[in-house]
């Protein structure tokens, strides 16, 4: 079956499996403290500009936001995010298991709006009975989003500032950073999980000619995304159809006769695989 299903539908690429092979052999001290990871650190400094970084390895998405979150906030607060962010959808309750709760505010495209963080953050103290509820002890950011929307500069310089203000971390989960600055904006308190390394060029690419193919079919795209996803709106019987040849991802029903699905990109789409989508559509 065809699938555009994620970012993540196949293994590792051969160069990368071949190099495996050619390192496989090698006796090598465990837990990180091996030349391969510290060159990784460090070529990962450079790439942030950021010499002085400590840079950790870990399993995954989830246990790293669960690690890091965990580690921030005392017992006491909790995490504010989009109502649509990855800690708050997607995860599986990690956040609550090491006990925190995610404090959500309402999405605008997968964007949390700053105003709505800094009425948040003000209702809260501005209520006598604070205390006795839960802190907003942080605020995560998912970017790109959930919908593969991105934060402008100015938003993020807004947030930041409310940040800043508050005394509190601003967390980037899946961060695009370049040079230790994101959109230019240079952050006092910045926490992240690392580079976006599943979004490459070649699945922005493939995104872009995914596009051009929709567009020319007449598709309705639900929202812009310059990333490796683009969400479609569909009528129902469409997607039923489509379902018995191509994989792709449920995002939400907006009405009951529509669906709007993902279809996302990766390192091992091929030309050939979007033209071949475009004969089915």
């Amino acid at each position: 079956m065809l699938s555009f299903e994620n970012d993540y539908i196949c293994g590792a690429h051969e160069r990368i499996l071949q190099r495996l092979m050619e390192t496989n052999r090698e006796p090598l001290t465990g837990y990180g403290n091996d030349p391969y990871c510290e060159s990784a650190k460090e070529k990962i400094r450079a790439a942030l500009n950021c010499p002085e970084a400590d840079i950790y390895f870990l399993s995954g998405g989830t246990q790293t936001n669960a690690t890091v979150i965990d580690a921030l906030l005392d017992k006491y607060e909790g995490v504010v995010a989009a109502d649509t962010g990855h800690i708050s959808t997607h995860e599986a309750g990690a956040i609550e298991a090491a006990g925190h709760k995610v404090l959500t505010l309402p999405q605008h495209e997968g964007r949390i709006a700053a105003a709505e963080l800094q009425a948040l953050l003000e209702n809260f103290y501005q209520d006598e009975n604070h205390e006795h509820m839960v802190f907003p002890g942080m605020v995560y950011l998912s970017h790109p989003t959930e919908y593969g929307t991105l934060y402008t500069r100015a938003e993020l310089e807004e947030l930041s500032a409310i940040c800043r203000a508050h005394n509190i971390p601003l967390y980037l989960d899946g961060a695009l950073l370049a040079k230790g600055r994101l959109l230019g904006v240079q952050f006092d308190t910045l926490f992240t999980d690392g580079l976006y390394f599943q979004i490459s060029r070649h699945a922005i690419d493939m995104a872009e000619l995914l596009k051009k193919g929709l567009l020319e079919k007449g598709y309705t795209f639900y929202l812009e995304s310059p990333t490796n996803q683009q969400f479609l709106l569909l009528r129902d019987e469409e997607v039923e159809r489509l379902k018995k040849q191509v994989a792709f991802s449920f995002w939400e029903k907006p009405d009951a006769e529509h669906t709007i699905v993902r279809f996302a990109t990766s390192w091992s789409t091929t030309e050939e695989d979007i033209a071949q989508l475009m004969q089915i559509l």
